[in-house]
């Protein structure tokens, strides 16, 4: 068990609907996946902060649209396991997928660097023992 992520698309009705009743949320992300009118969604299993430093090369922030593929977006509802949800705006969210479609399986190879991962307490904690093993885990969630 440990820190995982969860994508999950909604609609602009969605949207106005969680914030209306941030009650409603986990009832929303967690829906059965096979139900009729289920959301789509992508789960990133703990390659979420991963992911986060390989698109901007720290633990936390950045700029641009890549800052917030992972770690932005607006708080709504209860504290969950890392913090409330995020919530992401249709703008925001084709920001971030003109960023995404920039990079390449080479750059991120590049941008890879498990040593100052370990520094910087990237989670989970697998980077140097991992190596390019723990790369291909990353590339396997980058590449949805």
């Amino acid at each position: 068990m440990g820190m995982c992520a969860r994508f999950v698309s909604v609609s602009p009705a969605d949207i106005q609907g969680l914030r209306e009743q941030p009650d409603e949320l986990v009832a929303f992300l967690y829906q059965d996946d096979d139900a009729a009118g289920a959301p789509e969604s992508i789960d990133v299993d703990k390659a979420w902060h991963g992911l986060h430093y390989l698109f901007n090369g720290n633990a936390h922030g950045g700029s641009g649209p890549l800052a917030d593929a992972i770690l932005g977006g607006e708080e709504i509802g209860e504290e969950m396991d890392y913090g409330p949800a995020r919530l992401l705006v249709p703008a925001t969210v084709a920001a971030i997928a003109q960023a995404l479609n920039t990079l390449d399986p080479e750059e991120l190879k590049r941008r890879y660097d498990p040593q100052d991962m370990e520094a910087k307490q990237i989670y989970p904690d697998i980077w140097v023992s991992e190596g390019d093993h723990a790369f291909d885990y990353l590339l396997g969630y980058a590449d949805r």
